[in-house]
C-alpha cells in the first residue's frame, strides 16, 4: 500500500436508549465495493428489536466522521 491508497471501512452502529456501539464489518480498497456491501447489509432483516436505530456507513479508515449515526441517511429507526 502506498501513501495515496485509501482504505474504506464498512461500520455497523446500533443504538438503544442507553447509548450506541459500533464495530467494523470489513475493509475495502474501492469505495464502490464498500457501498455495495453497505446496501446488501441494509437489506438484511432486523434480528433484535432492542435497537432504536441501526446504521451502516462506509467511511475512510482513520478519517473523521461528522455527527452521530442516527443523523446519517442510512440510519434505520426501529419502531417500538
Amino acid at each position: 500500500m502506498t501513501m495515496l491508497d485509501i482504505l474504506w471501512i464498512l461500520t455497523l452502529t446500533v443504538c438503544e436508549p442507553s447509548g450506541c456501539v459500533s464495530q467494523t464489518i470489513e475493509e475495502f480498497r474501492e469505495k464502490d465495493h464498500c457501498l455495495i456491501q453497505q446496501w446488501e447489509h441494509e437489506a438484511l432483516p432486523q434480528d433484535n428489536p432492542r435497537w432504536t436505530s441501526i446504521a451502516y456507513a462506509c467511511t475512510v479508515k482513520g478519517g473523521l466522521q461528522a455527527g452521530l449515526p442516527e443523523m446519517g441517511s442510512t440510519a434505520k429507526k426501529i419502531a417500538a
